[in-house]
């Protein structure tokens, strides 16, 4: 009989090996909640064949399989499983991102490493492939291990089944992109912010904010650029000769070994980490690269309904219903007039069983000024641009939907609105908002 735990650990830094404050728990399946702040490396802790280098802000756990099986074990943190005693371990698996796979054997005692740079990670940890669901993150469990039968060795939906196993590490993001802009924009005579509510992901960034319309990202900044180039470039202003930040950010600065220049104009509330080896930008170099797959397999799902060039004149409102389960609408293009005096609206009804909407665009996207894409429902919905397709917004126009859109610039202009952003070109955001991300496990 396993059992499910629950724990939430806070760290204080161990003198030198950190194994030797493994906190018990019971075999998997089990979830937690680790709190890194305060650890500290330990000196005698051991060098992961995964990375190259001891953990960063790692914590350890011990447990005795129960019961033998294929464990999964998934979280954005790195993640070490060991056998053997502290100062002796033996690795048998690790993973620098995102999860790890590894049978265990009944009777055994196991040491887990988690690290990473982040404040708190969640960890959680089941017996996939016994043909059970435990449980959260277990999706489904068809009792084998064979990616590409709609349940993978995780015990995840898989692409095109499941809208978050098609953007994988994307959907940690709210914005993915190539060159990326954040900066302050005016509407109706007056300067207004910037603000993206989640995590970017890009290669570049050139990030900006004026006095009162401060650009803000409230995640973190990860930018994959490597050793001697700029990654980030920071604008603020100045009082009396004193620079202020143009920018705030929420969470951590991370490039892959790139520049920061101008970081007194950066408000920065975790870490600032060029050193190339934080987590996050291996995720995020993962995040631009499945882009272009992820929209592919979308495009290519049989659609529920077909439609051609969907225009909305300014004042008129058109909706589209879906109806139960996996839903895919394919539409030659989508084009919602606006204008300084009225403006026009889609709206997107979800039957209540709907399981996940996808909106294939073979063409272009036009919402023009004040118009908007709503979605009424709560089941995953994206926007799925096709090869050539290209995506234009205008200033306070909404988008209530995630875009997908790899082979497409993609600009939010002053007052606009929109869900998350992915493209492997550019992302600018111009006085705008990107409010929310997939909201993905």
């Amino acid at each position: 009989m396993l059992l499910l735990a629950s724990f939430a650990v806070a760290v204080a830094a161990p003198p030198n090996d950190e194994c030797t404050s493994a906190t018990a728990m019971s075999a998997p399946p089990f979830s937690m909640s680790v709190a890194l702040t305060g650890a500290t490396d330990g000196d005698s802790d051991p060098i992961r064949s995964c990375t190259g280098q001891v953990g960063h802000h790692n914590v350890w756990f011990t447990f005795t399989a129960t019961a033998g099986g294929p464990l999964s074990v998934v979280s954005p943190a790195q993640l070490t499983l060991y056998t053997g005693a502290c100062g002796a371990l033996v690795e048998v698996a690790c993973s620098a991102s995102d999860s790890l796979s590894v049978g265990i054997a009944a009777g055994t005692t196991y040491v887990l490493e988690v690290s990473g740079a982040a404040a708190t990670y969640p960890v959680t940890a089941t017996l996939c492939g016994n043909g059970t669901v435990d449980g959260p993150p277990e999706a489904c469990d068809d009792g084998n291990l064979v990616n590409g039968d709609g349940c993978d060795d995780h015990c995840r939906l898989e692409c095109p089944n499941d809208i978050c196993a098609c953007l994988r590490a994307a959907s940690q993001f709210d914005a993915v992109g190539d060159k990326t802009s954040v900066k302050s924009g005016k509407l109706y005579g007056e300067v207004v912010a910037s603000e993206l509510g989640g995590s970017l992901c890009g290669r570049t960034a050139k990030l900006r904010g004026k006095f009162f319309a401060e650009s803000a990202i409230d995640g973190d900044v990860i930018l994959t650029t490597v050793v001697g180039r700029t990654a980030a470039t920071f604008k603020g202003y100045a009082f009396g000769g004193v620079p202020y930040p143009g920018v705030l950010v929420g969470g951590d600065v991370a490039t892959g070994g790139g520049i920061l220049k101008n970081l007194q104009y950066a408000q920065i509330a975790g870490v600032t980490d060029t050193s190339g080896a934080y987590p996050g930008v291996a995720t995020c170099q993962e995040a631009r690269g499945g882009l272009a797959s992820a929209s592919a397999m979308l495009s290519a799902l049989a659609p529920t309904q077909v439609l051609g060039a969907l225009v909305v004149e300014p004042g008129d409102i058109a909706t589209i219903g879906v109806g139960p389960g996996r839903e895919v609408v394919n539409v030659e293009s989508i084009t919602l007039k606006g204008n300084a005096e009225d403006w026009a609206e889609l709206d997107v009804v979800l039957d209540p069983a709907t399981d996940m909407l996808v909106i294939n665009v073979a063409k272009s996207l036009r919402i023009g000024v004040g118009a908007a894409l709503f979605v009424d429902g709560d089941a995953p919905v994206i926007v799925n641009l096709l090869p050539r397709a290209t995506v234009k917004m205008g200033k306070e126009a909404q988008l209530g939907a995630p875009l997908l859109a790899p082979t497409a610039k993609i600009g939010i202009p002053d007052g606009a609105w929109s869900d998350a952003l992915y493209t492997t070109k550019a992302v600018n955001l111009r006085g705008a908002v990107v409010a929310s991300s997939m909201d993905c496990p």
